[in-house]
């Protein structure tokens, strides 16, 4: 543990034994240490846990961002992938059509 400046606290754990902790690593006696020290109520090391917790968020923008970049790539996939080639038939689609003034074999 490292010293620390709160008063009653002689010592913090590191952040590196913090998340060995919450990772359920090490033995009884040091997760008691641990606990015990976080219920007197360090401030200092409850803001490394939370951190450890709860990393760090992206921001609004970065989310917003990250949702258009996989809707652009769906669209992308889609008018990339391979189509069959439209059948034609050269008398219903041309010669039949109105306004042709081809005239169809009678």
């Amino acid at each position: 543990m490292k010293g620390g400046k709160e008063a009653g606290v002689q010592s913090h754990p590191t952040a590196k034994k913090l998340k060995g902790f919450l990772d359920g690593e090490g033995n009884r006696s040091q997760a008691r240490l641990l606990v015990m020290h976080l219920l007197q109520g360090c401030s200092e090391c409850a803001t490394t846990v939370d951190a450890i917790v709860r990393p760090k968020r992206e921001s609004a923008l970065d989310v917003y961002d990250e949702a258009f970049d996989k809707a652009y790539a769906l669209i992308r996939a889609h008018m990339e992938a391979p189509r069959p080639l439209p059948t034609l038939n050269l008398r219903r689609d041309f010669l039949s059509s109105p306004g042709s003034s081809v005239q169809q074999p009678g």
